[in-house]
């Protein structure tokens, strides 16, 4: 049975990177989802800029 990653205090992003870098393929994954998402705010903030658009403090 897997151990929890929850802790008293949140998450335990400590024991969360743990099990996702255990192995080559869930550090595949996981670079996967890094890179993705750094991609991802790159064409948001590029957009962003090309549009005029300004920070909402919604």
């Amino acid at each position: 049975m897997p151990e929890p990653v929850q802790t008293e205090g949140g998450m335990g992003i400590r024991r969360v990177l743990e099990l996702l870098f255990q192995n080559r393929i869930s550090s595949f994954f996981g670079m996967d989802v890094l890179v993705s998402s750094l991609a991802l705010w790159i064409s948001i903030s590029s957009e962003r800029s090309r549009l005029g658009m300004k920070r909402c403090m919604c």
